[in-house]
């Protein structure tokens, strides 16, 4: 089988590399390598410089997107934040990335490394732009020279100054990587946040291996409507139809925030339509035949939270049909996040939560499945943290600091575990399972474990470890506590313990509501593990001073 395998792999390598040579080879653009994809955002990217949680995706995710008709994921690396004390990009990013690239090579999907840099802070001046481009891009294409042309670099996401300063630094960057590499494909960008705009105003490069790309969220007040970052008038509007309606329009607040969006909104009635989008993208397809090598639209969505579902999907289906029309090949930003294919307000389960109208209007395949309401499969046993939280498993934590510490810090497994302290009276680490089925503890709970390894570093540390119900601020739903003290005085300090608590063990304790601030004693309640929220180990009683350490957390049925 595995001989097999490699056969296969060869055969399309084969294929893919004698399509792209004579497309590349031609005076006009011909077709991309690929037609249609998803960024997997959240896998790669941190906001604080730690380690992200890398078991966000895993090989099924791909199998999934292969299934719903995707040839290529463009996957967003925060490279400059990855960086050891060497300069050297950190071994961990390489063994999860390369995971990926295996998994992509496997199904004959494309997968885009992104450099993904810069996404917090302040912007670094172009001459550190620089500098980083060639510190990082004979670094990776040293890595992954010797790997299958379904692998393809993208030299920095969305740069934020101008071509004039821009231009020069990617042509050094694709020298540099050139100088390594001269198999693999390299995506390029125009500047100002990859518009349309500066693409098409680029200088071609001599190089017949490259793909050009643009990103598209227009009109932007249609499709970042709701937002909460970037510009403060968005969080304020709702509603915008698409395409334009005057009948659908929402009033829009008398508000000072949105002085900057004035202009935008008053010129939505030519904007907010598929034919003005039509014409834009008509820029991006002649730019093809000009640069004489392909264009492809790496990013496009909209963000679900404040729009109507039937306008997300006209946008969807009149950008996604223009694009195909046009020969564009195109990247939806995310994919179980607000711009992705799930439906807003789900637990985002593969299939049953997919958008099938979204998932129709880009030319997707809808599987079978798909809005199905049969509850998911037990999720038991279930990994919470493994040197990284589990899949399906997010970090909620609030009023303490939560760290991923390194192999130095002694784990009890593996090469991470969680180093945590400091936390004041109520504050503790939180762990979200909506996306897990955990009713069938209901009638096992004589035979399922909840497990993990402690090392506190004073007798005085300790914290209430509890499941907690979710929470909508009725009597239907109260989140109820299922808890169990923790004692570092119980323990041998300094060392790590293993600590199994047998869920029948754990008790009801009550319940408090974020949305009412009330506290409802047991009574004749009881906790549901149909709806289970999250996992909390917070200083209930206390506050705790010192680092404690925890590891290897997980949920088990003997």
């Amino acid at each position: 089988m595995k001989i097999l395998k490699k056969i296969l792999i060869l055969a399309g390598m084969l294929a893919v590399s004698t399509a792209f040579f004579s497309c590349s080879a031609s005076k006009s653009a011909g077709p991309a390598k690929f037609t249609k994809g998803l960024n997997l955002s959240k896998w790669f990217e941190t906001w604080n410089g730690s380690i992200p949680n890398l078991k966000v995706y895993d090989k099924q995710d791909f199998v999934h997107l292969k299934e719903i008709g995707c040839d290529v994921v463009r996957v967003p690396v925060h490279f400059a934040s990855f960086l050891t004390d060497k300069k050297e990009v950190n071994p961990i990013i390489y063994e999860y990335l390369d995971k990926a690239c295996d998994w992509a090579e496997e199904l004959g999907m494309y997968i885009v490394i992104d450099n993904h840099s810069f996404n917090s802070g302040t912007y670094p001046t172009p001459a550190k732009v620089e500098e980083s481009l060639l510190l990082l891009w004979p670094q990776i294409a040293a890595h992954y020279k010797n790997r299958s042309e379904f692998i393809v670099y993208e030299i920095l996401n969305e740069p934020q100054f101008g071509n004039k300063e821009w231009e020069p630094i990617q042509k050094k960057a694709l020298e540099a990587i050139r100088k390594v590499d001269k198999k693999h494909t390299v995506v390029v960008t125009g500047a100002e946040w990859s518009g349309l705009n500066a693409m098409t105003q680029l200088q071609p490069l001599n190089d017949k291996n490259i793909i050009y790309t643009f990103h598209f969220y227009e009109p932007f007040i249609f499709t970042h409507q709701g937002a909460n970052w970037g510009d403060p008038g968005l969080a304020l509007l709702s509603d915008i139809p698409f395409p334009y309606n005057k009948d659908k329009m929402p009033e829009i607040p008398a508000d000072s925030k949105l002085s900057s969006l004035r202009g935008q909104l008053v010129n939505y009635p030519k904007t907010g339509n598929a034919a003005t989008l039509k014409k834009r993208l008509e820029q991006a397809a002649a730019f093809a035949e000009k640069a004489g090598a392909p264009v492809w639209c790496g990013e496009m969505g909209v963000h679900d939270v404040a729009v109507q579902n039937e306008d997300r999907n006209n946008w969807y289906k009149s950008v996604g049909a223009i694009l195909t029309e046009l020969k564009l090949p195109f990247c939806v930003w995310g994919y179980d996040d607000s711009f992705g294919l799930f439906m807003p307000g789900s637990k985002k389960r593969y299939p049953a939560d997919l958008n099938a109208q979204v998932l129709t209007a880009l030319g997707m395949n809808v599987p079978e499945g798909t809005g199905s309401a049969e509850p998911s499969a037990s999720d038991l046993p279930l990994v919470l943290y493994d040197d990284f939280f589990g899949k399906g498993v997010s970090d909620t934590t609030w009023m303490t600091q939560l760290y991923i510490t390194t192999h130095e810090e002694n784990p009890s497994e593996g090469k991470y575990c969680i180093m945590t302290g400091l936390m004041d009276r109520y504050a503790g680490i939180a762990l979200d399972l909506t996306k897990k089925n955990l009713s069938a503890v209901e009638g096992n709970q004589s035979n399922v474990y909840l497990c993990f390894d402690v090392k506190f570093t004073n007798a005085k540390q300790g914290f209430q470890i509890r499941f907690v119900d979710t929470d909508d601020g009725t009597s239907n739903n109260i989140p109820w506590r299922l808890a169990a003290d923790i004692k570092g005085g119980d323990y041998e300090l300094n060392k790590w313990n293993k600590v199994e608590i047998p869920i029948s063990s754990m008790n009801c304790w009550g319940a408090w509501s974020n949305i009412t601030e009330s506290w409802t004693d047991i009574g004749s309640n009881k906790f549901d593990w149909s709806r289970v929220w999250r996992l909390e180990l917070a200083a209930e009683e206390w506050s705790i001073s010192g680092k404690f350490f925890l590891d290897n957390m997980r949920i088990e049925v003997r």
